[in-house]
């Protein structure tokens, strides 16, 4: 696990949470979990991809979050 920290994303405050996981002899795995909350619910996305395919997926999760819009109101 990498420390928990609160991240502006678009106007948002999500809490942040990334870990590394791997079952014994696959890839290693990168993992986020974005929990958005408010006084009566919570949003969480969790978004994860193998390590070695960094160069592929980073840049679209990239763009899946610079374009995330949760309204919590």
């Amino acid at each position: 696990y990498y420390p928990a920290r609160l991240q502006d994303l678009n106007g948002m405050q999500p809490l942040v949470a990334s870990y590394r996981r791997q079952l014994a002899n696959n890839p290693p795995v990168l993992v986020w979990e974005y929990r958005f909350m408010n006084n009566s619910s919570m949003v969480q996305i969790i978004m994860s991809y193998r390590q070695t395919e960094d160069d592929i997926w980073g840049p679209v999760f990239q763009k899946c979050l610079e374009s995330l819009r949760i309204q919590t109101d």
